[in-house]
């Protein structure tokens, strides 16, 4: 929803702008209206600013550290041990008489908010921080699913944010829950700060639902529309940006593209979220037509694309038809498809570049990710094991970004970083020896990235680390000839691409430690 409400600011920031932005109405029957606003009458969208949203109720108690017992500040002492830093009265405060001091040790330290039962849905975790002293500190925030007095995995925000002794600075963490979670939220003081940090002014908000924005915008209509209030299911705002939906290519997942004049690019478009009926782009392929290989598979997650509203796409049989398991691409010329499918019988799997996980929000999105062009030859033992792992720590990064930006595929550019062929003449296509992953993620903080190179003929067991397989983006290009997030401002981009492989496994939550 985070999302939505930003779209609808540009909306309004960008009227001037040649720009397309739609209005999406559900209606409870199913039906939907469609509103390019630009070309609206102004009558439709009398006082714009009550397109704001309302202000969200606070979930926390004592968010504000006013309340104190036993010098412990009320409703911030868990029952697990996600609370494990020892905390103070400070009257150094953001707002009010006090804050909370989280002490620094030579290991990370955590203020844990007591266990709190959440909806499925996305919120918002925010508050103020300072330094103590004139040296470098820093938080990251997050939290913990808990049951029974366990604890499941951390989920943190991408980067830490870096605190001042002078100024508060505000901190912010957006995540999304799948199902109901009872979980604790933690701020989190890093050994590397080397002091305590104060804490104050802590809200968790809940992203406002499409119902609630409709009845924002009810004086929006006026009777020529023919939609009443009573009848709005939900909306959704689409803003088109001239010039990447005109060339995508300009999309900050796209690699530079080969300079092979007979590569292929195939963009994707469906419905992206079942429940709200959003439209886009699902995913882009690089096809090299005279091996029958895609070069990569590039996309992008976020909170809508996270929902699970669908289940996995089930097709009938090996042949290569609209309704098979493993359709050919519609979107590919005629001359370039397979004429047979080349996989069954060769010992390897149809390997998913795009995964078939990672777009379960959308029936036609998910039924995308099977067509042939997505596919590359793996083992069964890489399929289900180190790629399967890599892929779902992908996804649950996308829970921890405002978008994820996702370039993946097998190394097909040398005959050295190709182990075989399987099929035969003009299905052949080849087996990569190497398969790679560049993962750029944007958020409050700006943007970071990472890389992963698995080989393929290696063995790997649940215990190898994923942090022994990271790099960052400028040696994957090295590895791959590829040039990764090349649309991003030349500054960012070499600032991202050369980041310390150290820092960025501290930053992405990684580890090269075996269990």
């Amino acid at each position: 929803m985070k999302r939505l409400l930003i779209l609808i600011t540009a909306v309004l920031a960008t009227a001037c702008m040649q720009a397309q932005t739609f209005m999406h109405v559900y209606t409870k029957d199913g039906k939907r209206s469609v509103f390019n606003i630009e070309k609206t009458d102004s009558t439709l969208f009398q006082d714009t600013d009550k397109l704001e949203p309302a202000e969200m109720p606070n979930l926390l108690e004592n968010g504000s550290f006013e309340l104190w017992t036993d010098d412990m500040p009320d409703h911030w002492k868990s029952t697990t041990t996600a609370s494990n830093a020892k905390l103070a009265i400070s009257n150094n405060a953001h707002s009010g008489q006090y804050a909370v001091s989280v002490e620094g040790a030579n290991s990370n330290k955590r203020i844990a908010y007591q266990e709190l039962a959440l909806e499925a849905g996305t919120y918002t975790f925010v508050f103020y921080a300072k330094a103590t002293v004139d040296n470098t500190a820093q938080v990251k925030p997050g939290y913990v699913p808990c049951s029974d007095g366990k604890l499941g995995t951390y989920k943190y925000a991408a980067n830490y944010t870096a605190l001042s002794a002078t100024e508060w600075t505000p901190v912010s963490y957006q995540f999304t829950l799948s199902e109901p979670t009872t979980v604790n939220l933690v701020a989190m003081n890093p050994s590397s700060s080397g002091q305590n940090i104060l804490i104050d002014d802590a809200q968790l908000t809940a992203a406002v639902a499409d119902n609630e924005v409709a009845r924002m915008v009810v004086y929006a209509y006026n009777s020529a529309t023919n939609i009443h209030i009573a009848d709005i299911d939900s909306i959704v705002f689409v803003y088109q940006d001239p010039i990447i939906e005109s060339d995508p290519t300009q999309r900050l997942e796209f690699p530079r593209l080969s300079d092979d004049d007979r590569s292929i690019v195939l963009v994707h478009a469906a419905t992206l979220n079942d429940r709200t009926g959003e439209q886009g782009v699902n995913y882009s392929v690089e096809w090299n037509p005279d091996i029958n290989a895609q070069r990569w598979s590039c996309y992008q997650l976020y909170a809508s694309l996270l929902e699970k509203n669908v289940d996995r796409y089930s097709g009938h049989g090996t042949g290569l038809g609209p309704n098979s398991q493993y359709p050919n691409d519609p979107d590919l010329p005629l001359e370039f498809q397979f004429t047979a499918d080349p996989y069954p019988g060769t010992g390897y799997d149809h390997g998913h570049i795009c995964p078939s996980d990672d777009r379960v929000s959308a029936a036609e999105a998910n039924y995308q990710t099977f067509f042939m062009t997505n596919m590359m030859p793996q083992t069964h033992a890489l399929n289900a094991g180190m790629w399967s792992r890599m892929e779902t720590q992908v996804k649950n990064w996308g829970a921890q970004f405002d978008t994820l930006y996702v370039c993946k595929g097998g190394t097909i550019d040398n005959e050295a970083n190709i182990l075989n062929y399987i099929g035969s003449g003009e299905n052949e296509t080849p087996i990569p020896r190497y398969f790679f992953m560049a993962v750029l993620g944007k958020s409050l903080s700006g943007y970071t990235a990472i890389g992963l190179w698995v080989d393929h003929t290696a063995e790997y067991t649940t215990k190898d680390p994923i942090g022994n397989f990271a790099m960052n983006i400028r040696a994957l290009e090295q590895l791959t000839g590829i040039d990764f997030f090349h649309n991003l401002p030349d500054d960012i981009e070499e600032s991202v691409e050369t980041q310390d492989i150290e820092e960025l496994i501290t930053t992405w939550g990684l580890t090269t430690t075996q269990p």
